[in-house]
């Protein structure tokens, strides 16, 4: 498997792991982002806890904003942007909450405050813990002392804006963390990061956690004074997910619900091998980039390799932790001598030399490779030479990526389900009124290539009921029993009580999915689509594949991945007809319709951002009418989409809007034609007569219909990811297809997978498998 590696602010270091040491590339969950000025004013004009911000700012005299600094992804800009429109931002001063960090760079500047630093950067004060004024606002009862910024503190009014995601001793960033570290003095930090020696302390849990709990207690001391916080949760892609505003503790609790479903990622097993990224920006320097290491430890197996991958632009970072992690070569002796003092850094120390008791600390840096080699830490010039090594050592080591280490905390789920109870009852209500008479056994494809009851909807459904209440174990026999279903939906139409069995499956596989199971092939078709918006590993777009650049028009084509990237004879015909029918079309600047990724029960998230991204480029043209060669994409849009997105153009499979044509067609002579329904077209969508149609406008056409046909149609084989995962059962189910036709001399259909999928499986038979466009096109 070739993974691409994010090193710095643009670059990328290319590794390949052999597909059977690959466990899987994580990142923090894709979930649907809305447009971010929405979500944004969304929160701000509900907040919880207030009336309304304007009635929070009322009589306002010294607005403080306390901001983050640089080295962490959250937006203020966004916010400012948002704000700007309901007050004069130069009432306010800013605070930068750098913690003890240093002070920020012009570039950093200009991230956290966009378009508005120009006007507000006489306005803008960055916290300096050692050197900025602090007022003692009294102990927690730790003995920690609140020592704050007096900025904040004079303040009579104060706005935070800050992000929330997971922290590697803190529990979670965002709310508290405003304060302290944010503005408040090195003495104060320092004996507050002293409680993350613990190992109560860790990310995630802020129930028993010191650090957290040390945090809430000094905020005691603020009490009374008017605070209104604005905190965000990102997506993997730092963009926007969900603003919670209001009053600090309740939008930090909501804040920390949401963060935790992207954050917190199940994984099916720990491995040998964990490269975690610290990506830009928190790769700003070792001490930072320290987070990707403890998160990655996670995934880690006891006497493993964990290898850091981070550029630290900027060197080292607070030099303490690494003077100490140098103090011997014994990680055990190192975390003696940090029991005896404590200094700000030494924590650092601690959890990094916690990690070298029981593994392996290899990294990927610009840094001094004698100094890190000093430190335990054993240096590597690219992440390949890291693999390379790995492999050389235990040539059967299994191997996970943690993408976005610093914020992604793998968790291996122990229960099979973590499905909600009321989809557990409705698969149960579905297992009793099943009634077994075996109906679906007469049309099941696959139980007709693999003979066992395991491998019919029946079966199935008690398959799905097991898996989710945790009876039975997601071995292989199950996940091909699950995963060999085509979805063709035959049984549904079969079923005497109307037991919605594709539902069921697809939500067996979701959950399946969901806590870590995935065969090899849907893993890797997923990672493609991710990476390159196709299942296919395409670098190339649709538009560019296809040759003709999108542009506004009525009419927009819709060519869908396999039509352009495999079947690309059905892609080519339906661009001719549209020329020489002289229609004004456009392709469009399209991505996966996300059929695939439904299919085999990929994170609808993901699902959700193809959709969002397609409906976005589809307006942007202008088109009112869509059309689509493939039954696949049309059934997403047609079916899917509208439960999820607005579609506001018309949808047409290319053999509706040909039956609509006055088509002068060729005549076919004497060959014998048939049509094959696919089930996607067919069942799916109740589209029977429009391809027929198109066939009765060739003139004398010797046209003849399969025993099974339309409705009772009989599936080719090549949906519901069983084609890529288990081809030899799909080619025997095409094959019996085939038989279906043998009076015909061409099979006739409307999706580039049942051509695909009917052509591989014609071997010696004198019978020609083709798309309905292709015909038409070769006979207009």
């Amino acid at each position: 498997m070739k993974v691409d590696i994010k090193y710095g602010k643009d670059g990328v270091q290319k590794i390949d792991i052999p597909d059977k040491n690959y466990i899987g590339t994580f990142f923090p969950k894709d979930v649907q982002c809305r447009d971010p000025d929405e979500v944004i004013n969304e929160s701000i004009d509900a907040p919880i806890g207030y009336d309304s911000l304007a009635k929070f700012l009322e009589g306002g005299k010294d607005i403080v904003f306390i901001v983050n600094d640089g080295t962490r992804p959250t937006p203020t800009a966004k916010v400012l942007d948002a704000l700007s429109k309901r007050m004069d931002l130069r009432k306010a001063r800013y605070l930068i909450a750098t913690g003890t960090h240093r002070d920020m760079t012009q570039e950093e500047y200009n991230f956290v405050f966009g378009k508005h630093y120009a006007s507000l950067k006489d306005r803008i004060i960055s916290h300096d813990a050692k050197k900025s004024e602090c007022v003692n606002l009294g102990r927690s009862k730790n003995g920690t002392p609140m020592e704050v910024n007096k900025i904040a503190v004079d303040a009579d009014r104060l706005v935070i804006i800050t992000s929330v995601e997971p922290h590697y001793f803190a529990g979670y960033t965002g709310g508290r963390k405003s304060f302290l570290p944010g503005v408040a003095s090195y003495r104060t930090v320092e004996t507050n990061h002293k409680l993350a020696m613990r190992k109560e302390a860790q990310s995630l849990v802020l129930k028993g956690n010191p650090v957290h709990e040390d945090m809430m207690d000094a905020l005691e001391v603020v009490k009374g004074k008017k605070i209104f916080s604005i905190q965000m949760v990102l997506d993997r892609h730092q963009h926007i997910y969900k603003v919670a505003s209001g009053s600090l503790n309740p939008a930090f609790d909501k804040a920390v619900e949401w963060a935790n479903k992207v954050f917190s990622v199940p994984i099916p097993e720990k491995a040998d091998v964990v490269i975690s990224v610290a990506p830009y920006p928190m790769d700003v320097d070792l001490y930072q980039s320290q987070k990707a290491l403890d998160n990655g430890k996670w995934a880690l197996k006891e006497g493993g390799k964990i290898v850091m991958v981070s550029k630290c632009r900027e060197g080292v970072g607070h030099p303490t932790f690494l003077t100490q992690l140098s103090s011997s070569k014994d990680p055990k002796i190192v975390l003696e001598n940090l029991s005896k003092e404590y200094k700000l850094g030494y924590h650092k120390a601690a959890k990094m030399a916690e990690i070298a008791v029981w593994a392996d600390i290899w990294a990927v840096t610009d840094l001094d490779p004698k100094m890190i080699e000093a430190a335990n830490i054993k240096p590597f010039p690219t992440v390949e030479a890291a693999v390379r090594e790995a492999l050389r050592l235990n040539p059967n080591a299994k191997f996970i990526v943690l993408a976005d280490g610093s914020v992604t905390i793998p968790k291996v789920e122990d229960k099979m389900s973590d499905f909600k109870a009321e989809q557990i009852k409705e698969v149960k209500e579905a297992l009793n009124t099943c009634t077994m008479c075996g109906f679906c056994k007469a049309v099941c494809p696959s139980f007709k290539a693999i003979g066992w009851d395991s491998a019919l909807s029946r079966g199935r459904i008690i398959l799905t009921y097991g898996l989710l209440v945790g009876d039975i174990e997601p071995d292989a026999s199950v996940m091909e029993n699950i995963y060999t279903c085509t979805t063709c939906a035959d049984c549904n139409r079969r079923c005497p009580s109307n037991v919605d069995i594709v539902e069921i499956i697809e939500t067996c596989r979701r959950d399946l999915v969901a806590n870590g199971h995935i065969l090899p092939k849907h893993k890797s078709v997923t990672e493609s689509v991710k990476k390159y918006n196709n299942p296919y590993s395409e670098k190339r777009s649709v538009a560019e594949t296809l040759g003709e650049k999108p542009h506004k028009a009525k009419v927009g084509y819709f060519s869908g991945c396999t039509a352009t990237y495999r079947e690309k004879e059905i892609s080519k015909a339906t661009l001719s007809i549209l020329k020489k029918l002289k229609v004004d079309y456009t392709t469009v600047n399209e991505v996966c319709c996300g059929s695939v990724l439904q299919r085999i029960g990929i994170d609808e998230n993901e699902v959700y951002r193809l959709m969002n991204k397609n409906i976005e480029a589809i307006k942007a043209l202008g088109i009112e009418t869509l059309v689509f060669s493939c039954s696949g994409c049309y059934r997403m849009f047609k079916q899917e989409y509208p439960k999820h997105v607005k579609v506001p153009f018309e949808v047409l499979h290319m053999s509706e809007f040909l039956a609509k044509q006055d088509l002068k067609l060729k005549s076919l002579g004497d060959v014998k034609i048939t049509y094959h329904d696919p089930c996607h077209l067919g069942r799916h969508c109740g589209i029977y007569e429009p391809p027929r149609d198109v066939l009765k406008k060739f003139p004398n056409v010797n046209f003849k219909e399969m025993k099974y046909s339309k409705a009772g149609s009989h599936c080719c084989g090549g949906g519901g990811g069983v084609r890529s995962a288990f081809p030899a059962e799909s080619k025997t189910i095409a094959s019996t297809r085939l038989d279906e036709a043998d009076f015909a001399n061409i099979i006739v259909t409307t999706c580039p997978f049942c051509v695909g999928n009917l052509s591989a499986a014609v071997g010696d038979r004198k019978l020609k498998v083709i798309d309905l466009v292709e015909l038409v096109d070769k006979n207009l």
